[in-house]
């Protein structure tokens, strides 16, 4: 009964300060806003107190439960006998009571989490240019290609092994084309063989020497008419058959063109100079159309894809300098690229344009590494590897410094 009372008053006192407080916004004119509505300035300030009230009474809620729980940790379980008879005031004292807990220092373990959290969210703002005017980003190879048949069949021959260096237009890999090259020998034969065409050229000058005759036969009216016009349609029937043989001549001239593409299809040539990076078959395995059999990269020349402040890319053009260093050696001299592409789309995240740099590589330097790329002519000796924002966050969370650049004060000795 104490307990369901002591609820009851709690809940009419809280009702009766919400009514107060509305009672206390009801509409008024409201002199320093002019041309304001008195019901409109009424409404907004009912609505402003009724979410202080709202606010405060969850803060308290939240107050309350937290000191709870605290005792009731602290304190020992009650029977549920003793616990039934225990008034509520008892079992959870006032938490003024309390004496005040000291604030304890944020574990180091936590701080860490937040700054690495932090710098995860704000990554594609911070760490998209580094300092010192050089903007890191990776370089990929001029020329990444994945080679496949269109065409499927049991691999016969491996010409490469990864590593070796081909030249464009280098054998790399044959399937069994003994069919093919059975039909091209024939076709070849064929259009080496023009005796049809030869033999209906002859019957055709049979028939006009004939035709010929039969009308100086009818000029000295020895021969009929009808003879010669038998003459001429022969004649004309010879000429048809000439132009029958000569175009399936030309027929099989194309078959043959188009069993000779059947044949090069079966064969993987190099289309570029490069490294054989990847071989993906073997000698003897059936390959299927358009799976990737070899992989051939050339690291002569590497693009680099940059991101730069919109506001820069404006006095940029295609075919100016750029100068690229490398991570893997910071003390060589940069080498000079070209702009290929600059980007007619904006990152509105970002406010970065895609710049696309080709430059010639390192010697036995391979693709994929991190380099630093600059718009602006060098004019002295600088460090390439200069740390990203993303690396004095991690340097400034290390234990011992004491204060991470989030602003989380840590206390010297604590353990995380």
């Amino acid at each position: 009964m104490t307990s369901k009372g002591a609820s009851a008053r709690s809940r009419r006192s809280t009702i009766a300060a919400t009514a107060g407080v509305r009672s206390h916004a009801r509409p008024s004119t409201h002199p320093s806003v002019p041309g304001a509505s008195p019901r409109v300035l009424a409404g907004s300030a009912a609505a402003g107190m009724d979410g202080v009230v709202v606010i405060s009474f969850l803060a308290r809620v939240t107050r309350e439960i937290r000191g709870r729980g605290r005792r009731m940790i602290r304190s020992p379980p009650l029977a549920p006998k003793a616990r039934r008879q225990t008034p509520t005031h008892a079992r959870f004292p006032d938490r003024r009571r309390q004496p005040p807990t000291p604030k304890e220092p944020l574990p180091m373990r936590h701080v860490f989490a937040i700054c690495v959290l932090t710098a995860t969210i704000f990554a594609p703002v911070v760490v998209a240019q580094a300092p010192g005017d050089r903007i890191e980003a990776i370089a990929t190879a001029r020329h990444d290609r994945l080679l496949a048949f269109t065409v499927g069949g049991r691999v016969a021959t491996l010409l490469v092994a990864p590593g070796d260096s081909v030249e464009a237009g280098q054998l790399l890999v044959e399937l069994d084309d003994r069919e093919e090259a059975a039909r091209v020998a024939h076709l070849e034969e064929r259009v080496a063989s023009d005796a049809e065409a030869r033999a209906a050229e002859a019957r055709l000058r049979l028939a006009e020497i004939e035709e010929a005759r039969a009308r100086d036969a009818l000029a000295r009216d020895a021969a009929a008419r009808f003879e010669v016009e038998r003459y001429a349609l022969e004649t004309t029937l010879a000429r048809i058959a000439l132009e029958l043989a000569r175009a399936r001549h030309a027929e099989t001239r194309h078959d043959l063109d188009i069993a000779r593409l059947r044949f090069d299809q079966r064969r993987l040539l190099a289309p570029v100079s490069g490294v054989v990076e990847e071989i993906r078959a073997e000698e003897g395995e059936t390959v299927q159309p358009l799976a990737p059999v070899l992989r051939l990269v050339s690291v002569n020349e590497l693009r680099v894809d940059v991101r730069v402040d919109a506001a820069r890319t404006l006095d940029m053009f295609v075919g100016d300098e750029a100068w690229v260093w490398s991570s893997l050696e910071p003390d060589s001299p940069p080498v000079v690229g070209k702009i290929a592409h600059i980007g007619g789309v904006a990152d509105p995240a970002s406010d970065t344009r895609l710049v696309r740099v080709d430059a010639p590589n390192w010697p036995n330097a391979p693709a994929g590494v991190r380099v630093f790329v600059s718009f602006e002519r060098p004019e002295g000796p600088d460090d390439p590897r200069s740390p990203s924002p993303f690396d004095h966050l991690l340097r400034s969370a290390r234990p011992g410094n004491g204060v991470c650049h989030q602003g989380f004060a840590l206390k010297s000795g604590s353990r995380p």
